[in-house]
C-alpha cells in the first residue's frame, strides 16, 4: 500500500521535527505518543526527544507502557 507508507513516513518525519522544538508541551505530546505508538521508528524518534528534554515531565504514559508484558520496549 503506497498510501499507507506515505502516511507512515509523514508521521515519522513529523515526530522527528516536533522533537526538535524541545518545549514542554511538545515533549509531553511525544511522551504520550510513545506510550501508545506501535511503529518502532516513530517510537524511537519520540523516545529520543523525551530523552533529550531537561525539565519536569509527566512520564505516566511510558510507565504504563512498560507495565505491559508484551510491549516491544520490554521485549527488547
Amino acid at each position: 500500500m503506497p498510501g499507507r507508507q506515505a502516511a507512515l513516513d509523514l508521521a515519522r518525519n513529523a515526530v522527528a521535527a516536533l522533537g526538535r522544538y524541545a518545549t514542554r508541551p511538545a515533549v509531553e505530546f511525544l511522551c504520550a505518543l510513545a506510550g501508545r505508538v506501535e511503529d518502532p521508528v516513530t517510537l524511537v524518534r519520540a523516545l529520543a526527544a523525551v530523552g533529550r528534554y531537561r525539565g519536569p515531565l509527566d512520564v505516566r504514559p511510558l510507565v504504563a507502557r512498560l507495565r505491559k508484558p508484551d510491549a516491544p520496549v520490554v521485549a527488547a
